[in-house]
């Protein structure tokens, strides 16, 4: 186990025996799992269950269900094209748009993958690359049947906890810092893009609000979310309307 000596500055230390442990001995590494085993495994779940919350796995509420949702590439219609999502880092799942077509939609001869799987609404879908950087969106009715890469996981609220656990409850979980923190700690090598597996975040701690105290702490923040969200959609509506409209009135000059 790595070894806090002094919090200011922060000096650690790790044995003979110790260093084998660890897969690199470079500072950004140890100190994540310094993070990682000081304070994220035990400070941050105490919190919760002072709290009220029942602290639970994350793969005990959501089920990965990207297995069921393959779809190859080559048995979707030729005329119809393929529409892609992708997810931002400020939470939202979009249409993907097509470099060559500039359309949100890609043909089978624009895309590369062999492989998709389709999303339905309120599946919980995370970037394998980008989960760190808060690509986590909630799938809206709009977007029901749409497809994205096998660069994504897709998640779903088991029917049995449905009733306790809101998907945006489960999205506003995994774009915290808590979860980057966490998802830091398992990401392996030592350059490039790191992709996490779900058998590396299924068992990430996670609070169930499951009492009456952690329902209503949730339940007042869900809806404040909401609230914002739909805000927010009115103003873009808003906003490209007024953008469509300046942009028939110069054409026609």
């Amino acid at each position: 186990m790595v070894k806090i000596l002094s919090e200011e500055p922060l000096v650690f230390t790790v044995t003979h025996d110790e260093m084998f442990s660890l897969e690199r001995l470079d500072v950004k590494h140890v100190a994540l799992q310094v993070v990682f085993r000081e304070n994220l495994r035990k400070a941050v779940p105490k919190r919760w269950k002072d709290m009220g919350f029942q602290v639970v796995e994350l793969g005990q509420v959501v089920d990965n269900v990207g297995k069921e949702r393959e779809v190859k590439t080559k048995d979707l219609p030729q005329h119809t094209g393929i529409p892609l999502l992708s997810i931002t880092f400020q939470g939202e799942a979009v249409p993907r748009v097509s470099k060559l077509r500039r359309k949100a939609e890609m043909t089978k001869l624009s895309t590369k993958y062999e492989e998709l799987l389709r999303v339905s609404k309120d599946d919980i879908v995370f970037s394998r690359i980008d989960l760190v950087d808060g690509a986590v969106a909630v799938i809206p009715d709009e977007l029901d049947g749409y497809l994205v890469s096998k660069e994504f996981i897709v998640l779903r609220v088991k029917e049995e906890y449905s009733s306790i656990v809101d998907p945006f409850y489960v999205w506003m979980y995994l774009r915290s810092s808590y979860v980057k923190e966490f998802v830091k700690g398992v990401m392996k090598g030592v350059t490039g893009r790191h992709r996490v597996k779900w058998d590396e975040v299924k068992d990430m701690p996670f609070p169930l609000p499951d009492s009456e105290g952690a329902k209503d702490i949730v339940n007042k923040h869900l809806k404040d979310l909401k609230d914002s969200m739909e805000e927010l959609k009115k103003a873009r509506e808003k906003y490209n309307n007024a953008i469509a409209g300046l942009y028939e009135l110069v054409s026609l000059g």
